[in-house]
């Protein structure tokens, strides 16, 4: 009886997830047939097919990118536990022991790591014009006064390289919190007590992460100092007096300061 009821639940949860999920792609679904028509009156099908394949691959590369990233630290940081057992020690309500299966806990990494790169991979698809215009990049024949670099830089491969640089921060620093979770949980094989002899024993492992996202913002203040060139300051567009003397000098000196707190991690 507890099985078929078991079994019962099991259905009805399923049927419930099918309804959600038609629900939830269905509108899309009806959107982009509605496009496709469009296109197809206007015999432009190839552009529009030009669009789709190009959301479709970009997002996937950087999901699978993202999770090869995210899956990996984490199970660098689980690899720590040897014990099939992971104690989280006694409950507070009636004393009795709370322990996870390792088991367990690979399958919620693998979990958290997908939907990691999910969301990396519908950032990237939304970004699919972005790409096509770095990849199909044409010089416009006029560099600007400041850097000497083409025109086409800033509209063609700046918009790409801050979104890269983005997308890099914001898995990399997902990346270290869920490591330092996992070395934070008690039950390690090396016997350490307390969660800063855990994090000692992870110091190769969270230094590596810290340098990377030290470069990362470092980058970031490379692509700000570019983006001073065709940003609004009143009624002018592009890099002002204060911009080039002031603000300039600031961004350079915060990437020399993060390059130097990256290799002082390592």
């Amino acid at each position: 009886l507890a099985l078929h009821r078991a079994g019962l639940e099991l259905r009805v949860l399923s049927i419930v997830g099918l309804v959600v999920a038609i629900g939830l792609v269905w509108p899309s679904v009806a959107g982009y047939y509605t496009d496709w028509l469009w296109f197809e009156e206007t015999g432009y099908q190839q552009v529009f097919a030009t669009s789709i394949l190009t959301r479709v691959g970009l997002g996937a590369a950087v999901a699978l990118a993202a999770f090869l990233l995210l899956f990996g630290n984490f199970r660098l940081a689980l690899r720590r536990f040897e014990d099939p057992y992971i104690d989280l020690g006694l409950s507070p309500a009636d004393g009795t022991p709370i322990v996870l299966q390792r088991r367990g806990v690979s399958y919620l990494v693998s979990l958290v790591s997908a939907l990691g790169a999910a969301v990396a991979g519908m950032l990237a698809s939304s970004h699919w014009m972005d790409w096509l215009q770095f990849r199909h990049a044409t010089s416009f024949g006029d560099r600007d006064p400041i850097f000497g670099r083409d025109v086409a830089f800033y509209v063609f491969q700046l918009p790409w390289y801050s979104f890269v640089r983005d997308v890099l921060l914001g898995i990399l620093m997902f990346a270290i919190a869920g490591s330092t979770l996992i070395y934070l949980l008690p039950g390690r094989s090396s016997g350490a007590a307390g969660p800063l002899s855990a994090l000692r024993g992870a110091r190769r492992h969270l230094s590596l992460l810290a340098a990377a996202i030290l470069l990362l913002l470092g980058a970031g203040t490379w692509i700000e100092g570019f983006s001073l060139m065709n940003s609004p300051a009143g009624i002018i567009q592009g890099a002002t007096y204060a911009d080039v003397t002031a603000q300039l000098p600031a961004l350079r000196l915060l990437g020399v300061a993060a390059a130097v707190g990256a290799v002082m991690a390592l």
